[in-house]
């Protein structure tokens, strides 16, 4: 069975919009990686008929604070089109009565369960891993020096992973701040140290690059090496 795709193009403001479905209604989806569930204003959940059980109330933490929130099982969302339309079934969602906007929060609830993602120009494609072979498709075959084996753990690794070096790249080649850093392949050695190959855009001046880090997080590089004359080369220490 083939795998299945969704492409997002990016909006002026950073952002993916995906339009999809609910329980069979029709929503604008925000992806947002950092979300940890399908987040739904109060306002969204009354459109789409999803009742709140007063006992379900959980407080979470985000940039701007505290905020409360209900606990929903979402019977089956969904985002794409035609052939290609990714489906999860008993999703765990979230109603916050106080959040704006009209757009549904696509977080790791959804994404994090056998999708798989990447950057490519001015675009995020979402891929359904749940008709492939898991194990040939995962980018951290090896297992994490800390207890992190969960499939939903290493594809949070991964998005930390994927954020940072944006973030890292463009610090470093500041001639080309909007550069998308295509990771190619993550692996982590024994020593537990992360190889991230990622192939950058052209004008970056290296067709490849490799970043050595310790943790998944910006600070945590050490070096990053380019690939040229059939081997790796230093190109910078931290």
């Amino acid at each position: 069975m083939a795998r299945k795709k969704v492409v997002i193009p990016r909006q002026p403001s950073g952002s993916y919009y995906v339009n999809g479905q609910i329980n069979g209604k029709s929503v604008s989806f925000h992806v947002d990686t950092g979300a940890s569930i399908v987040a739904i204003s109060g306002d969204t959940a009354r459109h789409l008929g999803i009742e709140v059980d007063s006992e379900n109330t959980r407080v979470g933490q985000t940039a701007g604070g505290k905020i409360h929130y209900f606990t929903v099982n979402l019977d089956k969302v969904s985002v794409g089109y035609g052939e290609n339309t990714i489906i999860r079934t008993n999703v765990i969602g979230g109603v916050l009565p106080e959040m704006e906007g009209v757009h549904v929060l696509l977080g790791m609830s959804f994404l994090g369960d056998e999708i798989d993602f990447m950057q490519d120009d001015d675009t995020l494609i979402i891929y359904d891993d749940s008709s492939t072979d898991i194990a040939e498709n995962s980018r951290l075959e090896k297992p994490l020096d800390r207890p992190t084996t969960s499939r939903m753990d290493s594809i949070k690794v991964r998005i930390q992973i994927q954020a940072n070096i944006q973030e890292i790249g463009n610090a470093n080649f500041p001639d080309d701040p909007n550069s998308i850093w295509n990771i190619e392949s993550i692996e982590q050695q024994d020593s537990g140290i992360f190889l991230v190959d990622t192939r950058p855009v052209p004008n970056v001046g290296y067709q490849r690059i490799r970043f050595h880090l310790l943790s998944p997080d910006k600070d945590g590089v050490i070096r990053a090496d380019y690939w040229e004359f059939g081997r790796w080369n230093p190109l910078f220490y931290s």
